[in-house]
């Protein structure tokens, strides 16, 4: 059936305009319940779309069904979403909420549920105007989706997001597309914010009349990086009692720090540096990853002969220097020899030494399948760049085994904005003349805010080379349709929050979709989908692991490796718990160090011990936590984990060793797919990763690996998994 037709219908000839639509549509906006007042706090807000500035949907319409994502699947229920018409743009118009200055804002992200072609078929793009240049800017467009499925994803808006609002707190969407080729349907375009205020702090109190008046308090200093707001200067300190002096004056408050912010970018190879490709093929094919499987589509790779390389341009993009990016990876997809046959290496051209420097190989990789995956660019990374700007990677083999093939050789990277700084509080005036008056203090400086350290995530800084603690968050039960993508603003307000200023993957994949609890968290820790651990089966001698796993290694490299069980009183123990919820008790595999032979399970009652022995002033160089059933999800609501992740994650986050960049944690679902997450650190990288297939539990399991500096295991789904630590800036 002919889809345009399908979905017109008779409805071509009802066409509304803007105008019509808006005399219909009563401005919808929902602000979360945080009211945006100004406050020392990061407060959550959400904006609709209240009316189009330009553009038609479908007749009996309204944008105000914008506002929610209710549609799955192929379901269609035409007042649910809007139409639009081939080769047509709408402009949405949100305004800001009353008391929250455009200048406050933190973070932006667009909340989108589309069904339409698959941009192979047709492209279809959502865009911001930016209203101090007039000019749109790209959000992304509609490469997440499959053809007439409804999909959601999330868009970040790139910093600083105040140029997106006009003098009277107008922001416009447009979404559309240029070509004729079909329709598409769109059932919700919303916008979620952060917005962060100063607090104002009280004035100085008047210094006391004295002689021979003090010189006046010294100037206060500067905020730390990125400030929310300035507190008020002090004000200058009484001088001492005498006759005659004036009283000295009060120092002004430090104003806010500028906020820093962090802007993801691409590179694709535009051109080869030195080697061939196959007849008629050409490098622009490796700016996206279209196969899969054994899918032979001859333009949509590049093929290299045996014993030959290649070495591949990638430019820098206007306006980013070198010395600003902060992290990048290589997005490869590969087809070709394994390893044991054959090898092929990626490798990135160090300009400052001449030299190559490793990637990674065809490791990752099964025979002659398809296969992802990333490879982190190590630091520092300004070095891999020329003086104008390029940066080289050759990928190649020695061998004349064999050929093989390359679908997508793509750069992926972060570059730092600035860090705010807040002004100091001005000198406070001494006390006129008048006998022994003691000179003012100053004023202090304005205090941390949003950008920097200061926040939880999102810092510019280089992420630690080696973390020093990673905290694992278990819970139970859920898929993102359950919990709202990026948690619901309203039954998850901090965990929103949290994903909202760190990383999430709109694409993450359990170890086994068609089980239970128990092969999940086996896989988390081992990277195995283990026949022996099914079922949810009791610990036994039929129901365990002999796999190596994290624990194990943090153990075998000098380390402290903890399961913490909310709910028992002594080690070893699943007491008032589930034992499929702790993975330690089911490993019984036996290895050899320097010390002699041991079993898994010889530091059971070691490793496996109470929640109430969590200590945040103390961590463990790897934790992974176990809540109860209720507060996991298993047997309560979503907001009863996130009253609990409110006081149990935040603890984290509030110690000293999470402030000083040595501590990344983990909010960890078990099932069900597209499972939830979150990724949180320092210098991770805020919002909604949306780049499908890399996401998993395995993936995770090699990223934590690497940042506590152990061997990287690929045993299981490890061997294909992809590490995520400069995709997540971590």
């Amino acid at each position: 059936m002919d889809q345009t037709r399908r979905r017109f219908g008779g409805r071509r000839a009802a066409w509304v305009g803007a105008s019509a639509v808006v005399a219909g549509v009563v401005a919808l906006l929902a602000i979360t319940s945080r009211a945006p007042v100004v406050s020392a706090q990061s407060a959550a807000f959400t904006i609709a779309c209240s009316a189009l500035a330009s553009g038609q949907i479908g007749d009996g319409q309204s944008v105000s069904t914008l506002a929610t994502a209710q549609l799955t699947g192929t379901t269609d229920v035409w007042t649910n979403y809007v139409e639009l018409e081939p080769a047509t743009h709408i402009v949405c118009n949100y305004n800001l909420p009353g008391g929250i200055a455009a200048a406050a804002i933190t973070s932006l992200t667009l909340d989108v549920n589309y069904r339409g072609p698959s941009p192979s078929s047709q492209l279809w793009t959502f865009q911001v105007l930016d209203a101090t240049t007039g000019s749109w800017v790209s959000l992304g467009n509609n490469s997440f989706a499959t053809g007439w499925i409804w999909t959601k994803t999330t868009f970040t808006f790139p910093a600083p997001v105040a140029r997106f609002f006009s003098a009277g707190g107008l922001l416009q969407i447009r979404y559309g597309t240029d070509s004729s080729a079909d329709a598409s349907n769109v059932d919700q375009m919303l916008i979620r914010g952060l917005a962060g205020a100063a607090t104002t702090g009280t004035a100085g109190t008047p210094g006391s009349a004295g002689t021979t008046g003090g010189r006046g308090g010294t100037t206060g200093s500067a905020g730390t990086t990125g400030g929310r707001g300035g507190t008020t200067g002090a004000a200058g300190t009484a001088g001492t009692t005498s006759r005659g002096g004036t009283t000295g004056t009060a120092s002004t408050t430090g104003t806010a720090g500028t906020t820093g912010g962090s802007t993801p970018f691409s590179m694709a190879c535009t051109s080869l540096a030195s080697g061939t490709i196959g007849s008629g093929q050409s490098v622009s094919a490796l700016a996206t990853a279209e196969l899969t499987g054994t899918a032979d589509v001859w333009a949509n790779y590049v093929e290299l002969d045996p014993g030959t390389q290649i070495v591949c341009n990638y430019n820098l993009p206007s306006g980013v220097t070198a010395g600003s990016v902060t992290s990048m990876a290589l997005q490869v997809n590969y087809r070709g020899p394994s390893k044991t046959t054959q090898l092929w290496t990626f490798e990135v051209r160090d300009t400052a030494t001449g030299t190559w420097v490793s990637l990674g190989d065809n490791a990752f990789a099964a025979g002659w399948i398809w296969t992802k995956t990333a490879f982190a660019l190590p630091a520092p990374l300004a070095r891999y760049f020329s003086s104008a700007g390029t940066l080289q990677i050759r990928y190649g083999t020695t061998s004349s085994a064999d050929a093989s093939t390359v679908d997508q050789m793509l750069i992926t990277a972060v570059r730092g904005g600035g860090t705010g700084t807040g002004a100091g509080g001005s000198t406070g005036a001494g006390g006129s003349t008048g006998a022994g008056a003691s000179t003012g203090a100053g004023g202090r400086g304005g205090s941390s805010s949003g950008g920097g350290f200061a926040g939880i995530c999102g810092s510019t800084a280089a992420p630690p080379a080696r973390y020093q603690h990673v905290v694992v968050f278990s819970f139970e039960n859920r898929t993102w349709d359950d919990v709202g993508l990026g948690f619901s603003s309203s039954a998850m307000p901090y965990l929103r929050s949290l994903a909202a200023q760190c990383s999430y993957f709109s694409d993450w994949t359990e170890t086994n979709t068609q089980q239970d609890s128990l092969v999940q968290y086996i896989g988390g820790t081992s990277g195995v989908n283990n026949p022996n651990t099914m079922n949810n089966c009791d610990p036994s001698s039929t129901c365990r692991s002999t796999d190596d796993n994290i624990f194990r290694q943090v153990r075998r490299a000098g380390g402290t490796a903890r399961s913490y069980v909310e709910g028992a009183t002594t080690g070893c123990s699943d007491s008032g718990n589930a034992a499929r919820h702790i993975p330690p008790l089911y490993y019984y595999g036996t290895y050899t160090d320097a010390t002699g032979t041991h079993n898994d399970h010889d530091f059971c009652t070691t490793e496996v011990r109470p929640y109430t022995e969590f200590d945040v002033n103390n961590l463990p160089t790897f934790a992974w936590i176990t809540p109860t059933n209720c507060n996991n999800g298993h047997d309560c609501s979503n907001s009863v984990v996130d009253a609990w992740a409110s006081t149990n994650v935040q603890r984290v986050l509030d110690s000293a060793a999470y402030k000083a960049g040595t501590v990344a944690v983990f909010i960890w679902y078990d099932e069900d797919y597209p499972v939830p997450n979150a990724q949180i650190a320092p210098t991770s990288r805020r919002g909604n990763i949306t780049q499908p297939g890399i996401g998993s539990h395995a993936a995770l399991l090699k990223t934590m690996e690497d940042m506590l500096g152990l061997p990287l295991l690929t045993q299981g789904q490890l061997a294909g998994a992809t590490n995520l630590r400069s995709i997540l800036g971590m």
